[in-house]
């Protein structure tokens, strides 16, 4: 692949930079670390993904790829999709890591409804996941065409019917807690995190950060870890004070019943299969902090058991998306305002 440039007088705000973290063999630095990256890709980016990059033995047992999604410190986004790659070159033996790291502008990122899954869609479309051998220097920058709806209801009713309306209202709580959250599901954990991403407001969404399909470790500080069943995994993880461990395969615990806010709404609306009104409420809330979410989120629920309806109510709301000005003012109230919930082992 030839390394290119955005072309003059196209808009920088639409090109996607990325880079690839992999085992290198030959030369005085071998090992797991920054392969390739193209031109927009700084210093303290390189830095940044190095951390977040997985290293050998990463996956989950039995799992051949991965994908990851966070915030960058200068305000872009990554995701990742770390693919197996052969055979590791050192000693230890199994299987080589390869990840591919897309790094977005927030404005291309808002016109994917900061949606992850959705962006990953559109990159395998265009043909831009795969293992480069060998690869470039430097890599390539390209734009991506395409843009996404703020939420998939075709998705939200199989994932419903695949977890259970309570579980995946439980899974929404525990997902606007200030705490790390490590869940299992039965099913795949890229289309339960989607659809966690889907029933949150627009504005929220820019703080997510999640990864499936990767082994837990502190040294990457993603809040969403894909849990496997692996109950020895579990317990592990239990026993880790600041993480919020539940298992979606089991009884829903009582403290993580919504009983008021957004996750109540979201939550009842789920019970009782009304997946496109859940579309327009994540469409018409456009609050840039979680208490004011909660609060229209009340009102809405309010209104709803007195007329029976929300259709009314839903289009008098605007609908276009956030804007990124308005998604970077609700760091502080996204971390803060949210009670600590203990998990379902009462720690």
């Amino acid at each position: 692949m030839t390394s290119v440039r955005p072309p003059a007088g196209s808009r920088p705000e639409m090109h996607i930079e990325q880079a690839v973290f992999t085992s290198i063999r030959g030369g005085r630095n071998e090992g797991y670390q920054l392969a390739g990256a193209s031109p927009g890709v700084d210093d303290a980016i390189q830095r940044e993904l190095t951390q977040w990059g997985p290293a050998h033995d990463s996956l989950h047992a039995g799992r051949r790829t991965a994908v990851g999604f966070f915030r960058l410190q200068s305000g872009r986004f990554a995701i990742s999709k770390t693919t197996v790659a052969g055979e590791e070159y050192s000693g230890r033996g199994g299987p080589r890591l390869y990840t591919q790291f897309f790094i977005l502008p927030a404005a291309l990122y808002q016109r994917f409804s900061y949606q992850p899954f959705r962006v990953l869609e559109a990159l395998v479309a265009a043909g831009r996941i795969h293992v480069l051998e060998p690869v470039p220097q430097p890599m390539e920058t390209f734009r991506l065409i395409g843009r996404a709806s703020p939420a998939q209801v075709s998705m939200l009713a199989a994932v419903t019917r695949e977890v259970g309306a309570a579980r995946l209202g439980a899974a929404l709580t525990a997902a606007l807690t200030t705490r790390p959250l490590a869940i299992a599901t039965p099913g795949p954990h890229e289309r339960l995190f989607a659809v966690m991403i889907d029933l949150l407001p627009l504005a929220l969404r820019p703080q997510c950060s999640g990864v499936a399909g990767l082994r837990f470790s502190p040294r990457r500080p993603y809040r969403w870890f894909g849990m496997s069943g692996d109950e020895k995994e579990k317990r592990r993880l239990q026993r880790m004070g600041d993480l919020l461990v539940i298992d979606l395969a089991r009884q829903v615990p009582p403290r993580l019943i919504p009983r008021s806010g957004w996750a109540r709404l979201i939550s009842a609306l789920l019970a009782e299969n009304r997946f496109a009104e859940i579309a327009q409420v994540v469409r018409s809330v456009q609050h840039s902090s979680l208490t004011e979410c909660d609060r229209e989120a009340d009102e809405l629920w309010a209104s709803w058991k007195e007329r029976g309806c929300l259709d009314s109510l839903v289009s008098q709301r605007r609908t276009q998306p956030p804007s990124v000005g308005e998604t970077c003012r609700i760091d502080s109230d996204y971390r803060e305002v949210q009670p600590t919930l203990p998990d379902d082992t009462g720690h």
